[in-house]
């Protein structure tokens, strides 16, 4: 009998290996991702490609101050991405690039004065 892994919140920085290791065996049935915390201090998504459920994310009131370009081009399949209460104060241009079925983003309670159209 398999299992099957809906939701997942880390609350401290996972080890570099960690995704490639976990998230394979959920891929087909995990639909909320949530980091949360000060410990989290980058993201790193290599490895979770193979999501195949649409997809919530929330990265909230972490330490982490920038994310990286592309930095969801691996989560085609994201539907909500939540990223309040961190530290960003800017986002790359091509930073949401390929998430078409994105319907709600929350940026609040970031440092960031203005957005690119």
């Amino acid at each position: 009998v398999g299992w099957r892994l809906l939701e997942l919140e880390l609350t401290c920085q996972p080890p570099t290996d960690y995704i490639s290791r976990v998230l394979p065996r959920a891929a087909t049935s995990l639909q909320t991702l949530v980091l949360a915390g000060r410990a989290i201090t980058h993201i790193n998504f290599t490895g979770y490609t193979d999501l195949t459920e649409p997809l919530h994310f929330a990265l909230a009131n972490t330490s982490v101050c920038q994310l990286p370009d592309n930095a969801f081009l691996a989560l085609s399949r994201l539907t909500e991405i939540n990223v309040h209460g961190n530290g960003l104060t800017m986002l790359p241009d091509n930073v949401f690039l390929g998430l078409n079925q994105l319907t709600y983003l929350d940026l609040s309670g970031n440092g960031l004065t203005m957005l690119q159209s």
